[in-house]
């Protein structure tokens, strides 16, 4: 992310850790309010304290993504609080931990495809 994201807002699913919480980060250091958005709570409300002490904007938004609902009172929450968003960033997913793909249940794949 380059230039001057002041005034903007993002939302980024997955940001309790890895990829996601990197993204959520370039957000806020380039001026952008940014929701992160995961099922781990404790992770994202630690990391909201970091960023809103460092002076950034950003927002804790608890969500479990395969839940439709959810997904609709997140983007809600977001736009509540920063009166707008402009970038969305769908990098939620879990780990397989069923050995390899082609072994995985039915209903295992079918959740790991509901989350990404």
């Amino acid at each position: 992310m380059n230039g001057n994201m002041e005034g903007k807002a993002a939302l980024v699913t997955g940001a309790s850790g890895g990829i996601g919480l990197a993204t959520a980060r370039r957000f806020a250091k380039a001026g952008a309010g940014v929701a992160l958005c995961a099922r781990r709570t404790e992770l994202i409300d630690e990391e909201v304290e970091r960023l809103t002490a460092a002076g950034f904007k950003a927002l804790a938004v608890p969500a479990d993504v395969s839940d439709a609902s959810q997904v609709s009172a997140m983007v809600a929450r977001a736009v509540e609080h920063f009166g707008r968003l402009d970038y969305a960033v769908n990098n939620a997913g879990v780990i397989n931990e069923h050995g390899p793909t082609h072994e995985i249940l039915e209903q295992e794949w079918n959740r790991l495809i509901s989350i990404t």
